[in-house]
């Protein structure tokens, strides 16, 4: 099952392959080796597949039990664990960061309250809509018994018109059924 996809860029003009310029696109939930905790059977990519998918699970305590355990951490992963500690990021660096977290949780607020405010309204209108559709169901069936009754009477087709709105031609199919 492939789960990582490794695309070249080419211009389309020359055919020119552009080796500096590549994209990796990896789906995480495709992956099937279980990836946390890690283990001494792991190679780089399912280490760098661990740390994209469970980064947050990486924490400082639980990476010094994974040593004292004899467990080795590769040196490019340690530095990655490394860069996302915040204790070690400049002070501005930081503040962006928060500002950047506070504004997605606000945005993602914001979305989950538009998506509950428009389902509410959509439940709503289907409602509606519902109600009368079920109402005109009603009259028309309604309409339909009194004719089926004064037909039964053998009353005359001007007659059962007037009563009940129907043409004629509906009448008579309502007779046939």
């Amino acid at each position: 099952d492939q789960f990582i996809k490794h695309f070249k860029m080419t211009d389309q003009q020359s055919g020119q392959t552009i080796d500096h310029l590549q994209m990796i696109q990896i789906e995480l939930p495709r992956a099937k080796k279980p990836l946390f905790p890690p283990s001494n059977t792991f190679t780089e990519q399912d280490w760098w597949l661990s740390l994209f998918k469970h980064a947050t699970e990486y924490k400082s305590a639980d990476l010094e039990g994974m040593v004292s355990h004899c467990l080795m951490i590769p040196d490019v992963i340690n530095k990655a664990l490394d860069r996302l500690r915040l204790s070690k990021w400049v002070p501005g660096l930081v503040h962006a960061y928060e500002k950047e977290t506070v504004d997605f949780n606000e945005y993602a607020t914001m979305f989950a309250t538009e998506r509950a405010e428009g389902r509410e309204e959509g439940r709503a209108e289907g409602e509606a809509i519902g109600i009368e559709k079920g109402k005109e169901a009603g009259e028309l069936k309604g309409r339909q018994s009194v004719a089926l009754n004064l037909l039964a009477q053998q009353v005359a087709f001007s007659v059962i018109s007037a009563a009940t709105g129907f043409s004629e031609e509906e009448i008579e199919a309502l007779r046939s059924t």
